[in-house]
């Protein structure tokens, strides 16, 4: 961020502190996925709700490389 050309300070800080907020949401999921790997606490879907949830999911990424938007918030999705 200190080497990208910005409008002016409050876009600095504004663009600073959402790159703050998708890092610390990706860190607290990330402890979450060890302990479901490790503890095989996850129950397996029906084939409904995963084809669902699935199709959901493409969907959704789907609009987030069509619609233009910042590099950080289509990065954020993935979350």
């Amino acid at each position: 961020l200190v080497y990208m050309q910005q409008k002016g300070w409050m876009s600095w800080m504004l663009e600073s502190a959402v790159s703050v907020v998708y890092a610390v949401g990706f860190m607290q999921m990330t402890p979450q996925l060890f302990l479901n790997y490790k503890y095989k606490s996850v129950d397996h879907l029906p084939w409904k709700a995963l084809i669902y949830k699935a199709l959901n999911t493409f969907i959704d990424d789907l609009f987030a490389f069509v619609i233009k938007m910042p590099g950080l918030h289509r990065l954020s999705v993935f979350r």
